[in-house]
């Protein structure tokens, strides 16, 4: 399988499991199992360390829905592009797909940017009113998507000169980049719960 198949998957993959990470945040705090880490446990009379890893529940799980939603038509983009590119499909097959995907990205693509910026807004507030002593992957992702939404923030406003505009958005775009970022947030949150 080609390395441009392996990041589709992966994408598609991961875009599907972001839900589920606040579902097992969910169970892990009714079953009452608590991972503590070695500095959590040195620090076990500290005020400050006492708590332990947790996360604001509210916040996190609105910034995943709307991370989901906002970046639905995207996913389905990309899953059109490589079906159209790697499956054996019939012509009428193939010119229907690319119809679907044109007439999705005409009325859905505007969610992407109008939720996208507000999706920030919430994932920092989820991140400051979390605690991490454990690992510092929450940290990384959201400087991960801090950096993935500011350069399609440069493509929208066309702040680049035009002749970067193409690599620009092949790295916006790419599933590897992308799926790079949720494996981060991805994996971060799961060495929390």
């Amino acid at each position: 399988m080609g390395r441009s198949r392996v990041c589709i998957v992966l994408l598609i993959a991961f875009s599907l499991m972001a839900p589920l990470t606040g579902s097992m945040a969910d169970d892990h705090a009714k079953n009452g199992k608590h991972f503590q880490s070695s500095s959590d446990r040195e620090f076990k009379g500290s005020k400050s360390h006492g708590r332990g890893d947790h996360g604001n529940e509210t916040t996190g799980q609105l910034a995943t829905w709307l991370l989901v939603a906002a970046n639905l038509t995207v996913v389905t983009s990309v899953s059109i592009k490589a079906a159209h590119r790697f499956l054996p499909l019939a012509e009428g097959t193939k010119k229907s797909l690319i119809q679907i995907n044109q007439i999705q990205k005409k009325y859905l693509l505007r969610f992407h940017y109008i939720l996208n910026p507000g999706i920030l807004a919430i994932a920092i507030l989820h991140w400051s009113l979390s605690r991490c002593s454990s690992t510092s992957l929450p940290e990384w992702g959201l400087i991960a998507m801090l950096i993935l939404a500011g350069i399609g923030l440069v493509l929208k406003l066309r702040l680049a000169p035009p002749k970067f505009n193409k690599f620009i958005y092949k790295v916006h775009s790419h599933p590897g980049v992308i799926g790079s970022v949720a494996l981060v947030v991805l994996a971060g949150h799961l060495m929390v719960d």
